[in-house]
């Protein structure tokens, strides 16, 4: 009939000039059956969650993954692609990237639309762990105000201080000639080897775990030009690496 065949015009013209073409156009064209209809029509497309794309678009993708890789940088997925694809449509695209499957993939899919080449997270590492090496050979924690570590450890000085004076005014008068033995028992308490414990590492300060927050901070200043929302999903994926290299 004359509807079917403009139908059908309708429907070639949109793919060949989009490269896809939505479900919902399909519907609002009165296709009936969709996705089975773009599937006989154009049998090289893709079926996605709300469209079909041209296959072109899938090696076209991996292409431009594959410079990510040599360039060992990101890539925001959606810049490349249609924006009427939602984020389970480009998983589906990504999942038939030849690039990515595999345990030899040198790249990794951050958040729900971002490719990470793993040179780029390498080289991340290594700056973190730069950066906890020199933290701890300077003796100043990261993630903990430096000013109120050393509050505590002066606080803890002189309570001890105070308490051994009170042990000095409790001897009675007629040990006055033990007084200074006593004294002196006192310092060689504190003075004499830790066997355990906390007293163990007194005086050395265990880093914390750096907050997201300042992991991103890190992440977008040492590398130019990263967006911060690439950071914030660098920053979750890195997190228990991060543990394991500021353990080490």
């Amino acid at each position: 009939s004359i509807f079917a065949q403009a139908q059908q015009e309708s429907v070639e013209m949109f793919y060949q000039h989009n490269g896809f073409i939505t479900f919902s156009t399909l519907d609002n064209l009165k296709v009936n059956n969709p996705k089975q209809y773009v599937r006989s029509r154009f049998p090289d497309g893709i079926a996605l969650d709300t469209c079909f794309v041209n296959s072109t678009m899938q090696e076209q993708l991996n292409a431009t993954i594959e410079e990510t890789i040599i360039g060992e940088t990101y890539l925001d997925v959606k810049t490349v692609v249609p924006p009427v694809l939602t984020d389970m449509d480009i998983s589906s695209l990504l999942h038939l990237c030849p690039i990515l499957q595999g345990s030899k993939a040198q790249a990794q899919v951050l958040g729900t639309h971002f490719i990470v080449a793993n040179q780029m997270i390498a080289a991340a590492l290594k700056k973190f762990e730069v950066l906890f090496r020199e933290s701890a050979e300077v003796a100043k924690p990261l993630g903990r105000d430096p000013q109120s570590s050393s509050d505590a450890k002066t606080k803890r000085l002189g309570k001890e201080v105070r308490e051994e004076e009170e042990e000095e005014e409790e001897i009675p008068v007629t040990q006055k000639g033990n007084r200074g033995k006593k004294k002196g028992a006192g310092r060689s308490k504190r003075g004499k080897a830790p066997s355990g414990g906390e007293s163990a590492v007194e005086g050395k300060e265990e880093q914390q775990p750096l907050p997201d927050e300042q992991v991103t901070s890190y992440l977008q200043e040492w590398f130019d030009d990263l967006e911060e929302e690439v950071a914030v999903v660098l920053s979750g994926f890195l997190g228990p690496q991060l543990g394991e290299v500021q353990a080490s």
